[in-house]
């Protein structure tokens, strides 16, 4: 007899980045679920979280020939 063993334990996805795992599921406006990180910057930003960070500029200096 085969046992069935979900790929989502808690059957909850980040409607947000997809995460499966998180520490704790929060909501957003419309109840929605997203996971802690996603949930946080919605709560404090009132927007969703960039999946894409963007890049560090790097300061270019002035180099010496070498």
């Amino acid at each position: 007899m085969a046992r069935f063993f979900p790929l989502f334990p808690e059957g909850r996805e980040c409607v947000n980045c997809g995460a499966t795992s998180t520490p704790l599921w929060r909501r957003d406006g419309n109840g929605h679920y997203l996971c802690n990180a996603c949930g946080l910057y919605y709560k404090m930003n009132g927007q969703n979280r960039p999946l894409i960070k963007p890049k560090r500029r790097l300061v270019s200096g002035i180099r010496k020939p070498g």
